[in-house]
């Protein structure tokens, strides 16, 4: 998930506090991880901010001002998370459910739901994603409506191109697959630690192919959750 505050440029701020609970589980489902390192990255993928969590999962983390930023979750037993953001110039909360850390058993179960695909293998970090298309005038995601027919890659070091897996429309994975079906959903795998530029390329309305790109930086044998992917049609 990516989360965005863009609340105009103030060059005499260099830093900024994001405040936050984290949970296991996305959208605040599951339960506050105390003792959870919370680290922030500039840009540049260097380390910025760490904080730990409370025992009610709460953190405040320093991050650059008025800029792209990363962030990963990590604590022993769990399987690190990582997110991106564009902070403003004012503190700030990252809003119900983000950042979160994933347990061992949800990413067991996520990464099981698409062991047909030729691509996939256990080894490294993973990426699980859903295409959204951004409906004008609401910032409520989840009535946003799967999209279809879009082409995922995800360029690591050396801009080695990891291709995705897809379902079919019923939802079932596909074995060789070339964009989503009706669900939007996607994974990619065997993803390094390091900065990661994750490519979605779709018809736009006037039928030509456009492409978005949203970065991150993973962590080591790690999960970036991508929902939503948004993408203006």
């Amino acid at each position: 998930m990516s989360f965005f505050l863009l609340l105009g440029c103030d060059p005499m701020v260099t830093e900024v506090q994001m405040t936050g609970t984290v949970h296991d589980a996305p959208a605040n489902e599951g339960n506050a991880v105390g003792e959870a390192t919370v680290t922030s990255l500039n840009g540049a993928g260097e380390p910025f901010g760490v904080a730990t969590t409370g025992s009610d999962g709460s953190f405040s983390v320093t991050v650059p001002a008025g800029a792209p930023f990363f962030v990963g979750v990590e604590k022993d037993g769990y399987v690190p998370t990582a997110f991106s953001g564009t902070s403003g110039v004012s503190d700030f909360d990252a809003g119900a459910g983000y950042p979160w850390l994933s347990t061992l058993d949800w990413a067991a179960t996520e990464r099981a739901r698409w062991e047909g695909c030729a691509s996939y293998t256990d080894e490294g970090g993973f990426v699980s994603g859903q295409a959204l298309a951004i409906v004008p005038g609401t910032d409520d995601y989840t009535s946003w409506p799967p999209l279809p027919d879009a082409e995922m890659l995800a360029y690591v070091s050396g801009d080695e191109a990891l291709p995705a897996c897809y379902l079919d429309d019923e939802g079932v994975v596909l074995a060789e697959g070339a964009s989503t079906g009706m669900t939007g959903e996607y994974a990619i795998f065997g993803v390094p630690a390091g900065q990661v530029v994750i490519e979605l390329t779709v018809a736009r309305g006037d039928g030509e192919a456009g492409t978005d790109l949203f970065q991150f930086v993973a962590f080591e044998d790690g999960l970036i959750p991508v929902f939503p992917t948004p993408v203006e049609l």
